[in-house]
């Protein structure tokens, strides 16, 4: 017979009831909202670890750089070139419409974006007392935390040339400079695409019909990044593959967990 690992316990307590059949009872243990909150936080932390050391998220960071320098030869230069001869061509108000839109974009797309997601979820919970949407809540805010710190680190080690910086210095599409903590070389990869893939991701492999509205609008937000000239399309490609690498195997995780939870208590009512 199979063996079954046991679930956590604030899961456990999340799984669908079934009618006409009553759980075994279990001592009421009260924990106050910061030790929850910090528990939550240190298990979520230590599931990226062992994501990390099994492998399977190294081999995802090795495609995505090998994406990323196809794309930084072939892409990039002419995406500018066209993105370029677009805006030239195009009416005055027609291409400071366009430019405006990306700078909304760009306000609301930041760390906002998954800030904002945490915040909802929370409320959610505040409301239904669900483990499962406060544990969805804490994957969204540590995996942005994670994606956000090592987008940082990368974009200073590579110093990559932002587009405008790259097109007023004549410089190549692929132009990196090394460390540096000028701006205006920390184009790769795209902050902002990072932060939203992060946030997007949890929600999208956990509640995937929650998580496709989000998912679109990380495209969106990538998409400005690259149509406002503040990085190139390999930047947003790299930062989206950064983003969704840590929140969707934070969100997936969570999925096994609550799936696990509720085999257990099927088996336990049966």
């Amino acid at each position: 017979m199979d063996t079954i690992d046991p679930p956590e316990p604030d899961l456990l307590a999340s799984a669908v009831p079934i009618p006409g059949v009553f759980a075994p009872e279990r001592p009421v243990v009260r924990t106050s909202a910061y030790r929850r909150f910090r528990r939550d936080v240190l298990r979520e932390w230590r599931g990226l670890v062992e994501e990390w050391t099994s492998g399977s998220l190294k081999q995802w960071t090795l495609a995505g750089v090998v994406v990323s320098l196809l794309m930084m030869w072939k892409v990039d230069g002419p995406w500018l070139q066209g993105i370029l001869t677009h805006l030239r061509s195009c009416p005055p108000p027609e291409a400071l419409g366009t430019i405006n839109f990306c700078r909304w974009v760009n306000v609301a797309g930041d760390f906002g974006f998954s800030l904002l997601i945490f915040v909802i979820l929370s409320a959610i919970h505040s409301v239904k007392r669900s483990p499962f949407i406060r544990r969805l809540a804490v994957s969204v805010l540590v995996s942005s935390l994670v994606v956000g710190a090592a987008a940082r680190v990368v974009k200073i080690g590579v110093g990559r040339v932002r587009p405008r910086e790259m097109t007023r210095q004549h410089l190549q599409p692929w132009s990196c400079v090394g460390p540096a903590l000028d701006a205006n070389y920390n184009s790769f990869p795209s902050g902002h695409s990072s932060f939203a893939a992060a946030g997007s991701g949890p929600v999208l492999m956990a509640a995937p019909w929650a998580g496709i509205p989000l998912t679109a609008c990380t495209l969106v937000i990538g998409g400005s990044r690259a149509v406002g000239m503040y990085h190139h399309p390999s930047d947003v490609v790299a930062g989206i593959w950064l983003g969704a690498m840590i929140g969707c195997t934070s969100g997936m995780r969570l999925r096994r967990l609550t799936q696990r939870a509720r085999r257990i208590a099927a088996c336990r009512a049966a």
